[in-house]
């Protein structure tokens, strides 16, 4: 389908607001379209020593972007293999999520392509889990994390219109992988 493709990574959005100077067949003003952007720095240092691997460092993120802002998250990688059987990780991360019309669609393909969505910010994501095996060629992998998320977007219908909501947001995960 050659519309998808053109609108899939299509980060140009149009805002639309009601204007009742308009005729009722209009109904709609276009208001200045912006672009948005998100330029990404990751200095980090690395470490390993025997069975021990670190990676420390910080996401720094410019957005470029009706206000343009700068946000600073980490960016910390930290694993151990005790044994051959037996490693365990903690990763501690952040960062800015871009709001792609790609990203929107992955959603739901009813919302509208006139719409503007901002950026999402995760001051933090936590990772952590062990893993354990192989034996008998299967692993298992216990996992959880807590994660926090600033203008996250959330699918509703409001007067029967598909839209993406911005919240604040913040969470547990928990599993068990084989």
């Amino acid at each position: 389908d050659f519309g998808a493709k053109m609108i899939h990574n299509n980060h140009l959005s149009d805002s639309y607001v009601i204007n009742s100077t308009l005729s009722k067949e209009v109904g709609y003003k276009m208001k200045q379209p912006y672009n948005h952007a998100i330029l990404t720095l990751i200095p980090h240092y690395d470490f390993k020593y025997e069975n021990f691997k670190a990676r420390v460092g910080v996401q720094l993120d410019y957005q470029i972007d009706i206000e343009n802002e700068f946000n600073i998250a980490p960016d910390v990688y930290l694993d151990w293999s005790a044994t051959s059987i037996l490693s365990a990780y903690a990763h501690f991360t952040g960062g800015v999520h871009q709001n792609s019309m790609s990203s929107i669609f992955d959603v739901s393909h009813y919302f509208s392509p006139s719409m503007a969505y901002q950026n999402s910010k995760l001051p933090y994501v936590i990772d952590a889990g062990v893993n354990i095996g192989p034996f008998k060629n299967a692993t298992l992998e216990i996992f959880g994390g807590y994660a926090r998320a600033n203008d996250w977007y959330m699918p509703c219908v409001e007067s029967g219109v598909h839209k993406m909501e911005s919240i604040d947001l913040d969470g547990w995960h928990l599993g068990v992988a084989a």
